[in-house]
């Protein structure tokens, strides 16, 4: 949750203060969530290999740090070309995509072990879930709204969008019923 924090802290110093603090506060989030990245991996890995439990939910929170590093580039990079003329962070190459895109990559790979977190007893963990998928929903949102209107860019956008909206409705409903 901190490495969130620290992506946070970038975009609203990139609004306020100035680009150049929200890019180094920026990179600080990117070190600390590398860490967590790789003592996740590491974790799960001993978890696999020696046949002990499932995975938890917690596992999950993998997602929400490229989600809001994914926003929080988006602003740094705006208030760095602001007024220069240059497009938006979100229909260009940018660190923003590529935040966001890791993003996406990891949410397949969690799909991937869907069956494992299906099968586990419901738990006050399962409010894990909630976090990370709003989190990776308001930054498809951002990237969607940002696609020049009637593109073929602009519907995939929309499309995944809707998907990760839905699916985040979906876990808080269900969440809250079992809570």
């Amino acid at each position: 949750m901190a490495t969130v924090g620290w992506f946070s802290l970038a975009g609203v110093a990139a609004e306020l203060v100035g680009w150049r603090l929200g890019m180094f506060l920026a990179s600080v989030g990117t070190f600390f969530w590398g860490l967590v990245v790789v003592t996740l991996f590491q974790r799960s890995r001993v978890n696999m290999d020696g046949g002990g439990e499932k995975p938890t939910p917690v596992v999950f929170l993998l997602i929400a740090p490229p989600a809001a590093a994914a926003i929080a580039w988006s602003k740094v990079d705006d208030a760095a070309v602001a007024g220069s003329g240059v497009a938006s962070a979100w229909d260009r190459p940018s660190a923003a995509l590529f935040f966001l895109m890791l993003d996406h990559f990891f949410f397949a790979l969690l799909l991937r072990l869907l069956n494992l977190y299906v099968s586990r007893r419901f738990a006050i963990t399962w409010w894990a879930y909630i976090f990370p998928l709003s989190t990776i929903s308001t930054a498809t949102i951002l990237a969607a709204a940002a696609q020049p209107p009637g593109t073929a860019e602009e519907t995939a956008w929309k499309a995944f969008a809707w998907l990760f909206a839905a699916l985040a409705a979906a876990a808080i409903a269900c969440v809250a019923f079992f809570t």
